[in-house]
Order: C-alpha cells, then structure tokens, then sequence
C-alpha cells in the first residue's frame, strides 16, 4: 500500500513523543508519516500520560496493544481490527471501550478500571473462541 507524504493527525504531544521514543517518528509536530506506523503490529504506549489516541485508526496492523496506565476516557479501536490482545491495566479514566469490530481478539485485559462504563463486545463468540477476557473495576 502506498502512503506517500500521507500524514496521521496525532493530536497528544505525549502520544506523539512515545512514538517517536520507539522510532517511528521523529519531529514533535502533531503527526507522524502513515507509512511508518502502517506496519506496526505491536503498540506498547503504557504509562505515557496520553489522553487521547487519535490517530490509532490508522496503526492498521497492530495485532497487540498495550495502553495501560494512561489518562483517556474512550478509545475508538473500531479501524484496527487485526488486534488479536489489548492491555489496558490501570486506565482509571477510561468510561467507554468499543471492541464490537475485533472479532480477532483472544485476550482482553481490562484491569482496575475504576471509571469504565461500557465496553461493547458485539460480534464476538467470547464461549467458542476459545478467548480470554478480563475485566476488573470496583463500582
């Protein structure tokens, strides 16, 4: 696939210098070239003081992501359906998760969510695929 000059919009400055802390970008400018995230198929941005993911639609390979320990309230992972795990231990902040187009997915780790009020997991077999989710918060 070819991206050119194409841009993702990447609007956390603390987002933005995580990924170029692992080599994918290289100016604090509020993008990265698609072309260097495309290819990316594990994402670990845990502990990073990031509040919001714009911009992880187009980490269209991703198969693993850990997100953990950061400030968001919701993440839309609708675009990155090739997950296969997701780690958001201790995202205190996170109200809303929908997971309804990974149908990839085999394990969930959504632990010590104070906040989290809805997490869809429409389209998915949880009993039958052989998958593992946990999911942890005190009411």
């Amino acid at each position: 696939m070819g991206f050119g000059q194409q841009k993702t919009f990447i609007h956390d400055d603390n987002y933005e210098q995580a990924l170029i802390n692992l080599g994918y970008d290289n100016v604090l400018n509020d993008s990265v070239l698609t072309a260097n995230i495309y290819p990316v198929t594990v994402l670990n941005v845990s502990a990073q003081n990031i509040s919001d993911f714009t911009g992880i639609e187009d980490f269209m390979n991703m198969d693993a992501f850990n997100l953990g320990g950061n400030l968001i309230i919701s993440i839309d992972l609708s675009n990155n359906i090739k997950l296969d795990s997701i780690i958001g231990i201790q995202n205190m902040s996170l109200d809303t998760i929908d997971l309804s187009n990974n149908t990839l997915l085999r394990y969930v780790n959504l632990w010590a969510f104070v906040s989290l009020q809805s997490i869809n997991l429409d389209n998915h077999d949880i009993y039958l695929r052989n998958s593992f989710f946990i999911i942890t918060f005190t009411l």
